[in-house]
């Protein structure tokens, strides 16, 4: 899938884009998302509104 570069740097030299991903967090499938990637490390971060849809499928599996 392509990333699509917001032009955010990252640490490493790379930069931040958006892309989506299959999340699974603690064993729960969460689907395809929108997650923040980096183009030369991969460190991943969730954004805000991805992060809202992970937490509540870990309250509706009860891990939560």
């Amino acid at each position: 899938m392509e990333l699509n570069t917001n032009k955010i740097p990252c640490p490493c030299g790379g930069w931040f884009g958006f892309k989506k991903d299959k999340v699974v967090q603690d064993g729960i499938d969460c689907g395809m998302l929108k997650v923040e990637i980096c183009n030369k490390c991969q460190t991943t971060y969730l954004p805000e509104e991805t992060m809202l849809v992970v937490e509540n499928k870990l309250k509706e599996a009860g891990l939560w």
